[in-house]
């Protein structure tokens, strides 16, 4: 998927399982990573975190959709990431982190990326 860079795009992820906490509620977060082989720390977070909410101890999914702006950048190759923070620390699991990741470009708003070819020249004029 290529998104535009300096626009908004509604990024749609699901949270399988809630992991809810009364005491320390988790949090669901958006990133961006700037290459297709992340190191945790390459990632940006990209709107503040949602936080966890109780939903009466169903076990069923949750569909979110969130509008994230999309920095003007030229990234060819960029990881966009949703992540789940339960922090719950009465399951087996505790502290787990759930993850969906999707390979994206961003194509900056003033033209292609870098990697494009370059224009060929204009013939002149005799």
């Amino acid at each position: 998927t290529t998104l535009a860079g300096g626009s908004t795009f509604t990024v749609e992820f699901e949270q399988n399982l809630n992991h809810y906490y009364t005491d320390n509620p988790g949090r669901l977060a958006l990133d961006l990573a700037e290459n297709s082989d992340p190191k945790e720390s390459d990632f940006t977070l990209l709107v503040a975190p949602l936080p966890d909410f109780n939903n009466m101890n169903e076990i069923s999914r949750v569909n979110f959709s969130v509008a994230v702006p999309i920095p003007d950048i030229d990234c060819p190759a960029c990881v966009l990431r949703a992540r789940y923070i339960s922090n719950n620390p009465l399951e087996n699991d505790r502290g787990m982190v759930f993850y969906q990741c999707a390979d994206v470009a961003i194509k900056p708003s003033g033209g292609e990326h870098s990697d494009a070819a370059p224009a060929a020249p204009e013939a002149a004029e005799a």
